[in-house]
């Protein structure tokens, strides 16, 4: 079932990749990265969501997109495609401008992204 999931995230980084041809290490990479952005983003609006429902959607999305990471990372290595390199820039996230919301509109932002 691993496989599959992992199977299915790669496929669906070669459709958002425009369908050009990509070095199968580039697109495990763009898709790790993207990973990565995501929990960035729900560990950040976890602590500021104002209904405890949505903090349990932002727990079970951290919890989901960090065994995708450990899955993709296993793939890599087997490939032998390198993710020690793979950060996140966070002066290109929209944190800070986040940070000035009010709990309500976080909660807005939230459903929207999710």
């Amino acid at each position: 079932m691993k496989k599959i999931n992992v199977l299915l995230v790669l496929i669906l980084g070669i459709v958002l990749m425009g369908f050009k041809q990509q070095d199968p290490a580039a697109i495990i990479q763009k898709v790790y990265h993207d990973n990565l952005k995501e929990i960035m983003m729900a560990t950040f609006a976890k602590d500021k969501l104002s209904t405890d429902e949505l903090k349990n959607y932002a727990t079970i999305l951290i919890q989901d997109h960090e065994a995708m990471g450990d899955e993709l990372t296993q793939f890599a290595n087997e490939l032998s495609v390198d993710l020690s390199g793979i950060k996140i820039d966070e002066s290109k996230m929209p944190l800070d401008s986040l940070q000035a919301l009010p709990a309500g509109q976080i909660d807005a932002w939230f459903k929207a992204k999710q």
